[in-house]
């Protein structure tokens, strides 16, 4: 069945109208759908006045094929006719001199309606603009207007003066204070730079006492101020030194004058008494039993401040770590005893040397001047230090992460 009406949308506007067939350029149809819906086609422009004689020839895409123009508004309000967009815009050829103008004339009124467009664009944009300066203008306007803050009353108000000296007054006092700061830091990081030096020297000159030490003639060394005051005296016999003890202008005056006062102690005990007798011979020090230790390793000892580290310290320089393993004090075996266990007794460590060690403990003691009650609590706590100094050389090593 041949169709005589078509329902189009022009392309250029997206106009939807009921045309008849003949208004579509090179087409003819054998069915009701017998067309393209993504192609486009040359339809004439359907006049509203009806008058479609001199109507130009627009782009356009067929949605629908019908017999009677009547049954087009049917079939719409019965479905939803599907629009799908148009790829292919161009036309079929036509060797028709008519079909070429209707072609320049469809082409002349699209710039035509391009043209147009943009001196709307550009007509809108200057009226927006215009609007918006009329805007600003009256807004200015009306901000001038108001009395909340007249012009001549502000140029004259003494209150606004005043608090304008006061802003500018604080600010200059700010770039002062700012100033002042800036120059304290540079001051500071001077004096950091100096006392890092000072330090540094301090350090230096510690270690070259310590290390380059002349033999003693009379004035303290920092041995002296921890193990006593002592020279050495060579004897012609042995060609070896032996301890003197140096005596000072009112040491004589002092222990007269406290002989009364701990003469009642030291007949109570003599076991915290120290007969250890030092002496200094080329930057070593004798500390008892033929015992002979570096004098600044002596002075690091004597300068620990717990007495169980001097003490652990002290073993390791006497014995070294691997002639106190296995060791015991006294030699007698645990009194623990484990279910199935045989304990032997681990050889003890040598007596004169226990000894020593007990005696610079006691020295260590006297010289930093405890009281009695707590002279004797430390002394009962050596033999603890001993046992935990043989205790801490059984342990395996940490395991390094």
């Amino acid at each position: 069945m041949a169709a005589k009406f078509a329902f189009v949308r022009y392309l250029l506007d997206q106009v939807k109208d009921v045309v008849p067939v003949s208004y579509i350029k090179n087409f003819t149809s054998t069915s009701l759908t017998d067309f393209d819906k993504s192609r486009a086609y040359l339809v004439r422009w359907k006049d509203s006045n009806g008058d479609d004689s001199e109507s130009d020839y627009y782009k356009a895409q067929i949605l629908m094929l019908d017999v009677s123009e009547e049954n087009i508004p049917m079939r719409k309000n019965t479905s939803r006719i599907r629009v799908p967009k148009v790829f292919d815009t161009s036309v079929e050829d036509s060797s028709s001199d008519s079909e070429s103008d209707v072609v320049a004339s469809a082409t002349k009124t699209t710039e035509e309606l391009t043209k147009k467009k943009k001196e709307r664009k550009k007509l809108a944009d200057a009226s927006n603009r215009s609007n918006l300066q009329s805007i600003l203008t009256e807004s200015l306007k009306n901000k001038r207007k108001n009395q909340l803050f007249p012009e001549k009353e502000l140029a004259g108000c003494t209150e606004c003066k005043l608090m304008r000296t006061t802003v500018t007054t604080q600010r200059k006092h700010l770039d002062d204070q700012q100033t002042t700061i800036q120059k304290l830091r540079a001051q500071k990081k001077k004096d950091e730079l100096q006392l890092s030096l000072y330090r540094q020297l301090n350090i230096r000159l510690q270690t070259r006492l310590l290390d380059e030490e002349e033999p003693v003639t009379g004035r303290k060394r920092p041995c002296m101020e921890l193990a006593g005051k002592v020279r050495s005296v060579p004897n012609p016999s042995t060609g070896r030194a032996h301890s003197t003890p140096i005596k000072g202008p009112s040491d004589t005056d002092q222990a007269a004058s406290s002989a009364a006062t701990t003469s009642s102690s030291a007949a109570a005990s003599d076991s915290d008494h120290s007969d250890v007798s030092f002496s200094v011979e080329n930057d070593k020090i004798n500390i008892g039993g033929d015992i002979w230790l570096p004098l600044a390793r002596w002075n690091l000892l004597m300068s620990r401040p717990k007495h169980s580290i001097f003490v652990k310290s002290l073993m390791t320089a006497i014995w070294g770590t691997e002639g106190l393993k296995g060791k015991s004090i006294e030699g007698r075996a645990c009194p623990r005893k484990v279910q199935g266990e045989v304990r032997t007794p681990k050889p003890p460590l040598t007596p004169a040397k226990v000894k020593v060690v007990r005696d610079c403990f006691i020295h260590r003691l006297q010289t930093m001047k405890l009281s009695e009650p707590e002279r004797q609590l430390e002394l009962k706590r050596l033999n603890t230090y001993l046992t935990e100094k043989l205790q801490d050389v059984m342990r395996p090593p940490k395991e390094t992460k």
